[in-house]
């Protein structure tokens, strides 16, 4: 497995980067086990078990940080 992917994997692991992880996330099962248990987790899947979990936040990601709620308030942000 890449570097690259391994670093975002276990960042991924540790927290959401929207602080709340969404209940279709792959990843929701793990968030109460110690981080030490999500790491075995990650451990145990395979490549492309990884890789569609990356795909998955990629494209949430990009989903959450576009919504309307957060155009509105980015538009009216600077006052």
């Amino acid at each position: 497995m890449k570097i690259k992917s391994l670093q975002r994997i276990y960042g991924i692991l540790y927290d959401c980067p929207f602080s709340d992880r969404l209940a279709a996330c792959p990843l929701f099962c793990i968030d109460e086990l110690s981080f030490k248990q999500k790491v075995n987790f990650i451990d145990e899947l395979s490549v492309e078990e990884v890789d569609r979990i990356l795909v998955n936040h990629k494209q949430c990601s990009w989903k959450r940080e576009n919504e309307p709620s957060k155009l509105v308030f980015r538009e009216y942000n600077y006052l």
